[in-house]
């Protein structure tokens, strides 16, 4: 008997599954399309962060650069005021 029914029904039964295990693996292609997307995106848009930030710490640099060079250009004219400062008050002490 299980024999007969196998031989009557079998074939439509691996024939459904095996419609089911298709329908199964196209959905699980399309969920790895969409992951990769949503992948391919996420990076796209750390890239662009990425590359913002860096022309953004150029620029700092950039800036802090020019400002330490303008530091050091006031230092020596401080330093220069100093000297003269000094030598004024020395002349002015010799001349008392």
């Amino acid at each position: 008997m299980n024999l007969q029914l196998m031989e009557d029904y079998g074939s439509e039964a691996w024939k459904s599954h095996n419609n089911m295990l298709q329908n199964m693996l196209t959905r699980a292609q399309a969920q790895l399309q969409d992951l990769k997307k949503e992948i391919q995106e996420l990076n796209w848009t750390r890239k662009n962060m990425q590359t913002k930030a860096g022309e953004e710490l150029r620029h700092l640099e950039s800036s802090w650069v020019s400002l330490v060079s303008r530091n050091y250009e006031i230092e020596q004219a401080c330093v220069m005021l100093e000297a003269q400062i000094a030598k004024l008050e020395a002349e002015k002490a010799s001349d008392d």
